[in-house]
């Protein structure tokens, strides 16, 4: 009885020991663990460090953790923090995605901070954005686009400040960012603002239709005789309104014929008044005209329709010139049509044969950087693959050594026991 309560007694004790000793070997192992990572940390975090040596460390720790990447992407060693993940995921490090974000919000809220600076550095840059411009009988056309060239690509999301339309003049101003659009333009002849009206498009332009006071062509759009650059005519909305101008042409030259035609015989008829002549238009009393001698009243009335047929003949010399005016004037347009449109279907061809050139290059270079990214996954497979061999052989390795002492301790208390 008493051998048998010593020899419990005694394996007591014995389990007491093993225990204590495992204990504080692990409590060693864990000390030791942290020491290695608080010491690669601090090496990261040191001014001292550089790149190159980054990934000696990393390279050459045992164990990795999310706190490491974020160090290294707080410093911006890209390279080295790619080292990182490849290492820690095949260690099996399971926080890298939540220290990835923390570091990514924290970098994106500086470089926010850094463009605010920057945006607000900048001197703000004024533009008088380019525009087109036709007209009907009755109303005028602008097409304005965002940008200082009608062949340079428009502003998009452009918000319009301020759009004042007068009796005698258009401003426009618009904005976005640091850059300001102003267009500022005194008209020829007088429009009516209450009819008149702007609309926002969606791919940087902005329309304008004024209604004109005055029923008439402009023979210009402004004021001023001085062209601007970065005025131009709208060809493609002119064209539908030129049969109209014409027309409109045609009825006021008839106007303008007839209206010279009665003030010449007006000024005749008064002129003859105080000469102390009859008007041609008045008819003579029936007891003058028998009084009268035959010999004068024949050569009058000769000298009469004389007159009356060269005004005639020349009514014939000035219509017929008029017509072939008009003609000349129809044949103009329509070649300057056929031009304009031969000009557009060139400049549509070309644009679609750039178009279609620069679609296959597009594919060419998806195609190159496609099979740059396979060949990049299977390295980094492999890669992937050779650090989680490594690792694990590691592993043993550090497991075999860490049964060794125990086994050697076990033997040397089964041998005192």
């Amino acid at each position: 009885k008493h051998l048998r309560d010593a020899s419990a007694s005694l394996h007591l004790r014995l389990g007491t020991m093993v225990r204590t000793a495992v204990v504080g070997f692990l409590a060693l192992l864990l000390a030791q663990c942290r020491a290695v990572d608080d010491a690669l940390l601090t090496a990261l975090s040191s001014p001292e460090t550089d790149e190159t040596q980054c990934k000696e460390l990393v390279q050459n720790a045992p164990k990795l953790k999310g706190k490491h990447l974020r160090a290294t992407m707080q410093r911006s060693w890209w390279d080295c923090s790619l080292t990182v993940v490849e290492l820690g995921t095949a260690q099996g490090v399971h926080d890298l995605e939540a220290e990835y974000n923390l570091a990514s919000r924290t970098l994106k809220k500086q470089l926010g901070s850094l463009k605010t600076a920057i945006e607000g550095a900048k001197t703000t840059q004024v533009v008088n954005p380019a525009f087109e411009w036709a007209q009907s009988p009755n109303e005028v056309f602008l097409n304005v686009k965002f940008a200082h060239k009608l062949d340079a690509p428009a502003t998009l999301d452009v918000k319009v400040q301020n759009v004042t339309i007068t009796e005698k003049g258009v401003y426009l101003y618009a904005e976005k960012n640091s850059k300001h659009f102003e267009l500022d333009l005194s008209l020829l002849l007088p429009i009516v603002p209450e009819s008149s009206s702007w609309q926002l498009g969606s791919v940087g332009r902005c329309s304008f239709t004024l209604v004109k006071k005055m029923r008439k062509k402009w023979d210009r759009l402004l004021s001023s005789a001085k062209r601007p650059q970065n005025m131009h005519l709208w060809w493609t909305m002119q064209d539908q309104y030129d049969d109209e101008l014409e027309a409109m042409e045609e009825e006021e030259e008839k106007a303008w014929m007839e209206s010279q035609k009665q003030s010449k015989a007006h000024f005749q008829e008064l002129q003859d008044r105080k000469d102390g002549k009859v008007p041609k238009a008045a008819a003579k009393p029936k007891e003058e005209e028998e009084k009268g001698d035959g010999k004068e009243e024949e050569a009058g009335s000769d000298g009469d329709a004389g007159e009356a047929e060269i005004d005639e003949e020349e009514q014939k010399i000035r219509k017929k010139h008029e017509k072939e005016l008009k003609k000349k004037l129809r044949d103009i347009n329509s070649r300057r049509k056929r031009l304009v449109k031969d000009l557009d279907s060139e400049l549509n061809a070309k644009t679609k044969e750039i178009d279609e050139e620069m679609q296959k290059k597009k594919d060419e270079v998806e195609e190159a950087i496609k099979k740059k990214k396979d060949f990049v996954d299977e390295e980094i497979l492999k890669d992937r693959k050779a650090a989680k061999e490594a690792s694990a052989k590691a592993t043993e390795e550090a497991l075999q050594a860490l049964k060794e002492p125990a086994k050697k301790s076990f033997s040397l208390f089964g041998r005192e026991l």
